[in-house]
């Protein structure tokens, strides 16, 4: 739990990684599943007293899990539905010809770029979009939306903070 709050904390962190941060909605599941077959290696200080567990204790601790992973559902649910586009994730190995008919010339295109390539392999996702703005405005456009990078409350807190402390500073 704390990774994750860690990973939605981190700046200039974009929708894109925000959605795979919240993997661990799977992992709770997978711990569920784990735990109510006594199998304690996702809980190591569980594991050295798992003798003393009723069954009663461990279907608690499996519904708290449960209640975990549904409220992370509902407070996720928004990032879990949202489909980003393979040629925005993974452009060089995409398919154009699944594409929006009007975006599949800009994506060979952008497939055949060197100068990206280098900039994804060696900078990654981000720079690489950031260095095709221009080239391929039409993809960027599209692409961009993904690359918010206030996808949590938290960060839009943080900025907000800054920006008031900020005007507040230049009133005194």
């Amino acid at each position: 739990m704390n990774v994750l709050n860690l990973q939605l904390q981190r700046n200039n962190f974009t929708l894109i990684q925000a959605k795979s941060a919240i993997s661990f909605i799977s992992k709770i599941k997978l711990y569920k599943q784990n735990l109510g077959r006594k199998e304690f290696c996702q809980f190591p200080s569980m594991k050295s007293i798992s003798h003393v567990f009723t069954e009663y204790d461990l279907r608690a601790y499996c519904a708290h899990l449960q209640q975990l992973s549904d409220d992370f559902q509902t407070r996720f649910k928004d990032l879990m539905e949202l489909n980003i586009p393979d040629w925005v994730k993974k452009p060089s190995v995409c398919k154009p010809e699944e594409q929006n008919i009007d975006l599949q010339k800009d994506i060979v295109e952008l497939q055949c770029d060197e100068e990206g390539k280098m900039i994804f392999e060696n900078e990654g996702l981000h720079e690489m979009w950031l260095h095709c703005s221009v080239k391929f405005s039409l993809l960027w456009n599209e692409a961009m939306l993904f690359f918010i990078i206030f996808p949590s409350s938290y960060l839009m807190k943080k900025v907000f903070s800054a920006v008031n402390q900020v005007f507040t500073k230049s009133r005194n």
